[in-house]
Order: C-alpha cells, then structure tokens, then sequence
C-alpha cells in the first residue's frame, strides 16, 4: 500500500529490515490527543553497548503527537530513512530534531 513520494509509507517495517518498524499510532485516547496522530518506531538495540542498551531486545521511541495524520506520516518517513542511512543512532537524533520541531509550532 505505498502512497509515498518514493515508497517511503508503504507498510511493515519501513527500513528493509526485520530489527525495524516503524508505524503511525492514533487517534489518542486523552482528551489533549483525541483527534492526534504519532510515528512509533521499534527496533533492535544495539549489540555494541553497554547497560540497558547492551545486549538483546528491541527498543520503542515515539516522536510527538501530531494533529493530523499526514503530519505523523511524514515523521514516519524521516526515521525510516534515519534508518537507513546510519541505524539506531540516527533513528535517536532524528526522532530529538521532530520532537523540538513540533514543541516550537
């Protein structure tokens, strides 16, 4: 079910790997987020770390809700193509850029 520009939305895991998903969650069930939109991410934590990102498991970051859902689609977009290009960390920055980015409108 692509729709993207350049298949970006198209479902299951958005990365090209099984250690990623990427998925857009809503409508919120609060009242500031009843009619909002957010891109939620899993992936697998890096092997390569110590304390509580060392080891197995899979790690879920959320980026800020957002009030339509092409909004959240587009954040969708930009960690899947964090993924990509450089993994874990850059999935992490990127998700810090949307999130200043939606407390500053």
């Amino acid at each position: 079910r692509s729709r993207g520009r350049s298949g970006d939305r198209g479902g299951g895991g958005g990365g090209g790997s099984s250690d990623f998903t990427c998925s857009i969650e809503g409508p919120g069930k609060t009242g500031n987020t009843s009619n909002c939109y957010r891109a939620v991410v899993e992936m697998a934590k890096p092997g390569n770390r110590g304390g509580n990102l060392g080891g197995t498991g899979k790690v879920r970051m959320t980026c800020a809700w957002q009030g339509d859902k092409r909004t959240a689609e587009r954040d969708a977009d930009d960690l899947k193509r964090a993924w990509r290009k450089g993994g874990f960390d850059e999935v992490a920055k990127t998700k810090g850029k949307l999130r200043a980015n939606a407390r500053a409108r």
